[in-house]
């Protein structure tokens, strides 16, 4: 601040500051002091007024006088500042007042009914202080005319007082405080401004003499000097100014010389940079045009390359159809699978392309746009499923539903938009908001908002968030994947669209994407919705989104909805408006915000409406929670509205028992084996496939003994003398490499075969477990072929081994597997291998299967805690587990999901990615589907 002022500012600051600290603080001082002693003497005023009225009115309440009374305080209003005074008796009930009318609250003579002791009570108001005290009776009862009962035994409250004084003199006086302070300060100040300025006269004249003529030199009149006579060091100063005015006048006469010669240099350089500036555009030139052709050329290469990958999804896709064995099933589906992820890349740099070289056009064409959006949404379903997360669409009533403009470009900067908010968002919610902006001259602008509670950006990171090819940072490129493309390429198509995206966003708070884009409409808006055959619907919402979701599009659809939020409400508004046709219990999984009994109970006691469970569970577990509840009705979101509306008609029905099975699992019994045959121990903390692997080497003539930890393998292990060992390598607490090393450390184990048993065929793995002293790796599944394999392969001279069953060798044959017009749960469920997986055993195949859907739920719920926790080598080994189950079941698809998911995981070193995330979804995808063909 003291750089802009000058130095006569300066001194005048300097000789005014204490003056003016020193004022303030007397002032203050002074002040507070007079302030307190005028407030003290109020209250000291008012105790003596209230204990004199005590003392005068003593009387008169004895003998129930009100003349007396009235006496008393027409003499206490005489008192200064004194503006009422009353007399109450002893219940509070007013006897007499002089002045204002008493403003005293009844309330306070029942709060104070008991009291017997002498005591002022104090309220203040910022203009008045009452003051109010009991009458408490003496020793002496005047009434008594005995003298033996002229004393009474106790004191006892006969009335109460109350005297309000008036705190305008005392305002007065302090106002006069303030005044005479703020006048003695002013005089001080005067003082010392005056004192300043007499000082600054005899110095800074001379000194400004100084600083003007440093000017005129700065100004370049160095023949500037200075003949003043100023007193002390200002002399010297003068002098060294002359000197170095001189000193400077030679320089500049030597500095002219040199720019001559300079300027003479100068040209013959600036001939030489013209002719490099000319070369620099030549080249400049160049590298545009060969921008331009690297643009177009990426534009064309990732055409060309997207034919081609075109047409291999479709021929992969008829030898999908064709006779093939399970093995080149699973290759063509990997091949599927890969193809797809590959060609969402290329679509990607297709587009960046595109736009990059200026290529893209949009289409324009009527679609539905409400349609489109619900398409859109439903997408995602699985994945809000699986995160367990809030999710809700408010689509504006008003929004016309056809339009024309590219429903492909718009649906995919919306998906964009989703699935980047889905996929940050591990807890909370999303929430998307698509509004009418404006309609103006047969164009409707549309405003979307997409709005999450997930991991937030930084300033930082939105600054380069629209950047090709660059994510928030690099953790988040690594943890959540993408080629960074995605909000580029929707930028650019908002743009395209006549519209502007933006973002905000706090870190950990969550972020909100917002554009807008324009569509032609035609001048006959179509605002039509479904039917809903529903005039009344209460809901009780626990959620943050959903249930706003859904009231909207009721109401949207001419539903009237009331909306209750705690369970109090929903019971009595049930009770008062017995006339709803439809009860919403909103919840959210998880945690499951658990609804009582007795409120379903109640609920249905007083509502003949039906009541309808809306949460964010699979279909499955919502309707045995539902169930439980004795609710009859749920519903998962998102959903159609349209799906809706026929729900709520009665023309879809989606009761639990039209998606549960009914089967009871049969337990599989082994038959007597003879202990004197070799003992193989088995090892897998699955318990379907130690079942599997013990029929198969029974059938064989071995006698295998199962253990389902590495723990009980080794005490196992000390008991028996086992010939071979079979181990799974992931399982828990401890795997299957760390009982090797342990068996190998036993020394009738060092040359025993132990085989590794794993569904994790990455590449180089077999190779890291033969390192670790395996003496082979067996891939899962293991079929009835391949372990006679690897047991002739061990024990060549042992008779008991047996050959190689006919019905195995099918295993292989292409014509074996054909599902070739087969339906889509023959192709989920296929029994036929199971029964070869099983080694010919149908029945067994059946209770393998059975024994494998009945563990699919803790296996799900095991599967979705790591997910959600974002813990992938936990992920691994509970989809490692899963998928050991799964190849010996006959459920090819959710095999293969499995296998896709192990992989991914793998490939990306346990980090959930993009490619994890998308597996993840086809997983979950799958697993539905072959849940409902199980039960049908």
């Amino acid at each position: 601040m003291l750089k802009n002022i000058g130095i006569r500012g300066r001194m005048i600051l300097l000789t005014l500051l204490p003056t003016l600290t020193v004022s303030i603080l007397l002032g203050f001082y002074f002040i507070s002091m007079r302030f307190s002693d005028l407030d003290r003497n109020l209250y000291i005023r008012g105790e003596a007024v209230t204990t004199e009225l005590i003392a005068a009115s003593e009387y008169g309440l004895y003998f129930d006088s009100k003349i007396i009374l009235q006496n008393v305080t027409d003499n206490i209003l005489n008192y200064p500042d004194v503006r009422m005074a009353a007399i109450y008796d002893k219940n509070g009930d007013l006897l007499t007042f002089t002045g204002r009318i008493p403003q005293v609250n009844p309330s306070f003579f029942k709060e104070n009914a008991d009291l017997i002791t002498k005591k002022i009570f104090m309220q203040e108001g910022s203009k008045n202080i009452q003051f109010l005290a009991p009458v408490i009776s003496r020793a002496v009862n005047p009434k008594e005319n005995n003298i033996d009962k002229l004393y009474t035994e106790k004191d006892q409250r006969i009335g109460w007082v109350v005297v309000t004084l008036s705190r305008e003199n005392t305002i007065v006086n302090q106002y006069q405080a303030i005044i005479a302070t703020l006048l003695i300060v002013i005089i001080g100040l005067t003082v010392s401004i005056l004192f300043g300025l007499r000082l600054g006269g005899d110095l800074i004249n001379p000194l400004f003499d100084i600083i003007n003529a440093v000017k005129r030199i700065k100004d370049g009149a160095l023949d500037t000097r200075l003949d003043g006579n100023p007193p002390g060091e200002l002399k010297t100063l003068e002098e060294g100014i002359n000197s170095m005015a001189l000193s400077l006048a030679n320089s500049h006469e030597e500095m002219q010389r040199n720019i001559k010669k300079a300027t003479r240099e100068l040209r013959h350089t600036l001939k030489m940079i013209e002719h490099q500036n000319v070369q620099l555009d030549i080249a400049r030139k160049q590298a545009i045009e060969a921008s331009e052709v690297k643009s177009k050329f990426l534009a064309n290469m990732s055409h060309e390359i997207r034919t081609p990958m075109n047409g291999i999804l479709g021929f992969v896709g008829l030898l999908e159809k064709s006779k093939l064995n399970s093995l080149q099933k699973e290759y063509v589906e990997t091949i599927t699978q890969s193809s797809k992820s590959l060609l969402s890349i290329i679509n990607d740099i297709l587009d960046f392309s595109k736009i990059e070289s200026g290529n893209l056009v949009l289409e324009n064409h009527p679609f539905d746009l409400h349609e489109e959006i619900q398409n859109c949404v439903m997408l995602f379903k699985p994945k809000i499923i699986q995160q367990q997360i809030d999710f809700g669409v408010r689509i504006d009533s008003r929004l016309p539903k056809m339009v024309s403009g590219d429903a492909l470009r718009f649906c995919q900067i919306l998906t964009n938009l989703i699935g980047n908010a889905i996929k940050f968002t591990e807890e909370g919610g999303v929430e998307i908001c698509i509004n009418l902006k404006r309609i103006l001259n047969q164009q409707v602008e549309v405003f979307v908002s997409v709005c999450d509670t997930g991991i937030g950006l930084s300033r930082t990171q939105i600054k380069k968030l629209f950047s090709a090819f660059s994510q928030a940072d690099l953790s988040t490129s690594r943890k959540y994947g993408g080629t960074g493309l995605g909000l580029t390429i929707s930028k650019n198509l908002v743009e395209k669209m006549g519209g502007k995206i933006q973002v905000k966003s706090e870190i950990n708070k969550g972020s909100c994407f917002s554009f807008t884009v324009i569509f032609d409409c035609e001048n006959k808006i179509d605002l039509s919705y479904p039917y809903i055959p529903l005039k009344n619907v209460i809901v009780y919402d626990r959620t943050i989104y959903v249930g706003k979701m859904l009231v909207n599009d009721l109401e949207a659809a001419g539903v009237k909805c009331m909306t209750q939020y705690s369970e109090t409400d929903l019971l009595d508004t049930v009770v008062e408006h017995d006339q709803f046709d439809l009860i919403l219990v909103f919840n959210v999984l998880p945690p499951m915000q658990k609804l009582r009994q007795s409120l379903i109970m109640d609920l249905q006691s007083f509502s003949k409406g039906r009541i309808y469970l809306v949460a964010n569970g699979s279909l499955l577990d919502l309707c045995d929670y539902s169930s439980d509840l004795a609710i009859q009705n749920c519903i998962n979101y998102p959903y159609k509205i349209q799906k809706l509306a026929e729900l709520f008609s009665g023309r879809l029905d989606q009761n639990k028992e039209n998606i549960t099975a009914n089967e009871e699992i049969v337990n599989y019994d082994l038959k007597d084996s003879n202990k004197d045959k070799p003992l193989i121990l088995t090892v897998d903390d699955n318990p379907i496939n130690l079942k599997l692997l013990t029929i198969l080497l029974q059938e064989k003539g071995f006698y295998p003994i199962e253990a389902t930890s590495a723990k009980e393998a080794l005490l196992l292990a000390d008991k028996h003398d086992f010939i071979m060992v079979l181990t799974d390598v992931h399982m828990p607490e401890v795997d299957g490499v760390e009982l090797c090393h342990r068996l190998r450390k036993i020394s009738k184990y060092k040359h025993v075969p132990i085989i590794a048993v794993t569904a994790d065929i990455v590449d180089g793995r077999n190779d890291v477990l033969l390192k670790e002293g395996f003496d082979a790796v067996q891939i899962k599944p293991i079929d009835d072929l391949s372990l006679s394999l690897l047991l002739e392969t061990y024990f060549k001279d042992i008779n008991n081994v047996k050959a190689v069953s006919p019905w195995a060798k099918q295993l292989n044959d292409s014509d074996s597997l054909n599902h070739n017009g087969q339906n889509i749960e023959q192709k989920l469920i296929d029994l036929t291998l199971g029964t070869k997986l099983a080694g010919g055993n149908e029945n067994f195949a059946k209770e393998m299967l059975n024994a494998f859907i009945k563990s699919l739920p803790d296996a799900i719920t095991e599967i979705n805690k790591a997910y959600i926790e974002q813990n992938g080598k936990a992920l691994r080994d509970a989809v490692h587990k899963l998928h050991g189950g799964a190849s010996y079941c006959g459920v090819p698809m959710l095999k293969e999901r499995l296998y896709v998911l192990e992989r991914s995981l793998h490939t990306s070193d346990f980090i959930i990615d993009e490619t994890v995330i998308k597996s993840y979804k086809q997983f979950l995808e799958i697993y539905d589907k072959t849940v409902v063909a199980y039960v049908l």
